[in-house]
C-alpha cells in the first residue's frame, strides 16, 4: 500500500492502534517507524486514559479524507478473542477498542470496514464471533 501511494503521488497515512511489541518482530517495528506509521501499542492503550488515544486517534484521521478500518480481532485479550490464530496475551479490552471504533464511525470518513482474524474452528464457544458481530453492529449504527 505505501508503494502504490508513493508510486502515485498520494500521501500515505496508515494507523495501528493496540499492536503488540512482544508479539511482532523487530523489523516490522523498524519498518512502520520508516513509513511513519501511527502507532499505539497495547500497553499504553491500556494504561495511559482513554481520552489521550482517542486524541491521537482524531489527530490521526484529520490527516485523512476517508478511512479503510480493519479491526483485527487478535487485538482482544485472549479471554475475550479465544478464535483467532494468535490470542493476545495482553490485548487491548474490547469496551476500549468499541470507543476507538465508534470514534472513527462519528468521523464522518468511515469508507471501508473489515474485520480479520477470526477462526470459527477455534471460536468454541463463540465469544469471538460474539465480540466481532458487537464491534461491528456499533460501527453500522448512525453517527450520534
Amino acid at each position: 500500500m505505501a508503494a502504490r501511494c508513493q508510486a502515485e503521488g498520494w500521501g500515505f497515512h496508515y494507523a495501528c492502534f493496540g499492536a503488540s511489541r512482544a508479539a511482532n518482530t523487530r523489523t516490522l517495528w523498524r519498518r512502520a517507524e520508516a513509513l511513519g506509521v501511527t502507532l499505539r501499542e497495547d500497553r499504553e492503550i491500556a494504561l495511559r486514559p482513554l481520552a489521550e488515544t482517542l486524541a491521537a486517534l482524531q489527530a490521526f484521521m484529520a490527516r485523512c479524507d476517508q478511512l479503510y478500518l480493519t479491526l483485527d480481532l487478535d487485538v482482544l485479550p485472549a479471554a475475550q478473542a479465544p478464535g483467532v490464530s494468535a490470542p493476545a496475551a495482553y490485548g487491548v479490552a474490547l469496551a476500549q477498542i468499541e470507543a476507538l471504533a465508534e470514534c472513527v464511525r462519528d468521523s464522518g470518513k468511515l469508507r471501508v470496514i473489515d474485520i480479520a482474524e477470526l477462526n470459527p474452528r477455534i471460536d468454541s464457544d463463540g465469544r469471538t464471533a460474539r465480540a466481532a458481530a458487537r464491534l461491528l453492529h456499533q460501527l453500522t449504527l448512525d453517527a450520534r
